[in-house]
């Protein structure tokens, strides 16, 4: 289930004083025997523009097939839209408008590849903790539903169905495993780690419109299907602050590397009135929530934080 990963992750770990440490993942490389490695790398909003820390966007390898994946927040605050555009070659064009929910992630996706006439949608459902628990793509005929189960905060079983025109055409229950690797970055491919077929969707997680981390990364997976059970592992090196640097799973070999940052949402105080919280939907909150967070000074500028965990 691991295969080609583009993407960046902006990470905000709150403490009980409100302060935020942040991390992101700034290029992901893949290498696999024979092939050519691929390397992508990302860009994000700097300090003091509208969409500050948020994920602009994702550049492939000039040879890879994504190209590069923007997201455009333009209608985030009134409308709660997101839109998403992929270049690539011609028949990997990709568009998508992403419909936020009030916590923050994405509820439904429209998408279209308009050179290759095929268009559906997506529904996603999640848990109070943020975790996506449902995910239904319906396209033409077509319809894949895959149901995941969390056990301790971590992702261990993801069950799928395929059907068309009402007939179901495959399954399998995919199991994972866990020996206590930290999942401090927190990476979540849904694709590659765990087998849920999102394409470009897929990297709405790494804006922060798709739920939220397991606790640990999975080292083991077991697959269930009709005919057979396969079983892999996936090992891990980790920096010295737990932070992965490299996963190993079965022959592909995948790099990572991380950046600090500071600045975001440094200061946090609901209780003497220099500041008001937003949620996505515009309610106000009390305190920093999953997912979104528009925080408004009096002085009358205001931040935008994505809250992990």
């Amino acid at each position: 289930m691991i295969g080609t990963v583009s993407a960046v992750l902006l990470v905000s770990m709150w403490t009980q004083n409100g302060m935020a440490a942040e991390r992101r993942l700034m290029q992901t490389s893949l290498s696999e025997p024979g092939e050519m490695t691929e390397t992508a790398s990302f860009s994000y909003y700097g300090e003091g523009t509208e969409y500050e820390g948020r994920l602009r966007s994702i550049e492939d390898n000039p040879d890879g097939e994504l190209g590069v994946i923007t997201f455009h927040y333009d209608n985030l605050a009134t409308q709660n839209k997101v839109e998403l555009t992929a270049g690539g070659p011609m028949w990997r064009q990709y568009t998508a408008t992403l419909f936020i929910g009030s916590n923050g992630y994405v509820e439904r996706a429209e998408y279209e590849y308009p050179y290759m006439y095929e268009s559906g949608i997506i529904n996603f459902e999640y848990d109070e903790a943020g975790h996506l628990v449902y995910t239904r793509i319906v396209e033409n005929n077509e319809t894949m539903e895959y149901t995941l189960t969390y056990t301790d905060n971590n992702l261990t079983q993801v069950r799928y169905t395929e059907t068309e025109n009402n007939v179901i055409e495959d399954g399998y229950t995919a199991d994972f495993s866990y020996s206590g690797v930290p999942n401090k970055g927190e990476l979540m491919y849904y694709d590659e780690m765990f087998g849920l077929e999102l394409d470009v969707m897929e990297y709405a997680y790494f804006a922060g419109l798709l739920g939220t981390a397991s606790h640990e990364l999975p080292t083991g997976v077991t697959i269930h299907d009709e005919d057979d059970i396969e079983t892999g592992a996936c090992v891990w090196t980790l920096d010295a602050d737990n932070y992965p640097t490299k996963l190993v799973a079965g022959e592909e070999t995948m790099l990572f590397t991380w950046s600090e940052i500071s600045g975001v949402g440094e200061v946090i105080d609901e209780t003497d009135g220099t500041l008001v919280i937003y949620g996505a939907d515009g309610v106000s909150r009390t305190t920093p929530g999953y997912g979104l967070n528009i925080m408004r000074y009096t002085d009358g500028h205001t931040v935008k934080v994505l809250r992990r965990h």
